[in-house]
């Protein structure tokens, strides 16, 4: 069996597409996947598969999502320990920031180099962000909310489908894949 993450992007925000973690459990696990667990309600989930494709498995979600929720939602899958190097891999860890300033973006696929030359252009002032092909790792100077490096900016910039996610949560499913794996 291999672990995975997914990401659902833009699910129980502001009342809209909503989705409930104990239903999307089940509709998962009536779709072959394993030991399936939720974190929060923004679409974390932790699995297990026999399937060894990604992108296969991000098919399957998003077409088991929509057939049952009635609305289309992007889905990205990455293989737990892909996920855990990626959480290692971040730059901006070095300089142990607090961990409320960390997020990581994640893409559904690599962006141009067009359309990252222009996120290039654009003046994010005080926060920083370093691409690595189909993760952003975000530093935030001040509040996320109050920052124009949003995922949508990152999303129109780079022209593809971007989901975010703050440190805590990026920590919380290492954890989990770990516990899921023992």
């Amino acid at each position: 069996m291999n672990t995975y993450i997914a990401l659902l992007r833009g699910i129980n925000v502001g009342g809209h597409r909503k989705i409930a973690m104990p239903e999307l459990r089940s509709l998962l696990e009536k779709n072959t996947l394993k030991k399936v667990s939720t974190y929060i309600q923004s679409g974390n989930v932790v699995f297990q598969s026999e399937n060894e494709s990604p992108i296969e498995l991000e098919l399957i979600l998003e077409k088991a999502i929509e057939a049952h929720f009635g609305f289309s939602v992007g889905v990205i899958v990455l293989p737990f320990q892909a996920y855990k190097r990626m959480a290692i891999n971040n730059p901006y860890l070095k300089a142990n920031p607090p961990i409320e300033k960390l997020y990581v973006s994640h893409l559904k696929q690599t962006p141009t180099a067009e359309n990252i030359a222009k996120l290039a252009e654009f003046n994010c002032e005080k926060d920083q962000y370093n691409l690595d092909k189909q993760t952003i790792y975000l530093l935030y100077d001040e509040k996320v909310s109050s920052s124009k490096l949003s995922n949508n900016l990152l999303e129109n910039k780079l022209k593809v489908m971007a989901t975010t996610r703050n440190w805590k949560t990026t920590l919380k499913l290492i954890e989990m894949g770990e516990s899921t794996i023992q």
